[in-house]
């Protein structure tokens, strides 16, 4: 290492501050990648809910999707308007929508949400910013989790996505889906 670093015209102190410099990047750069993914099992967790405190608990056997954003997000809206138009399509499975913003319950999209808000497969929710950062992270908003029928995470979709990236992490389970033409390229 030492004829390399003189070629190069580094003395070896001043290697071996580079190699420092470059560990110290390194573990930084994991330390993002790790906040940003969420623990490999979802577990239940509290959130506030229109009537009150709540806990989201994830039924086993059924792929649960759920999806943080912000309220002053407009990829947020975007993506969230989509999938209230696209509802009726999704499959039987459970969904949980979820911000920290503490305006959801007041503010004109959670009231234009009528569709979502009457299917029982939906929960809306604030959670707590602790509550947040321990089950899922800290990645950029809005992000979809998906976990499978055992609650282990499957995948995350980061951004505005359409829907159809969606269901093409979730297994179906229902044909009349596919004859209405989600999900098919």
């Amino acid at each position: 290492m030492k004829s390399i670093c003189c070629k190069a015209g580094y003395s070896p102190p001043g290697a071996v501050w580079l190699v420092l410099i470059l560990a110290a990047s390194l573990l930084f750069i994991f330390q993002v990648v790790k906040n940003e993914m969420p623990p490999g099992e979802l577990s239940s967790f509290s959130y506030h809910s229109v009537s009150g405190q709540k806990t989201f608990v994830p039924e086993r056997g059924k792929f649960k999707i759920v999806i943080l954003f912000s309220m002053n997000c407009p990829y947020c809206m975007q993506y969230l308007a989509r999938l209230n138009r696209m509802r009726e399509r999704l499959p039987d499975q459970q969904y949980g929508l979820f911000t920290t913003d503490k305006t959801l319950f007041t503010s004109a999209l959670y009231k234009s949400w009528v569709s979502l808000r009457q299917d029982s497969r939906f929960t809306a929710g604030i959670l707590d910013i602790s509550t947040a950062y321990t089950c899922f992270g800290d990645p950029p908003l809005p992000v979809t989790f998906i976990y499978d029928g055992e609650n282990k995470y499957v995948h995350s979709l980061r951004g505005d996505r359409n829907i159809r990236e969606l269901l093409k992490w979730i297994p179906a389970g229902n044909k009349k889906h596919k004859r209405k033409g989600v999900g098919n390229e």
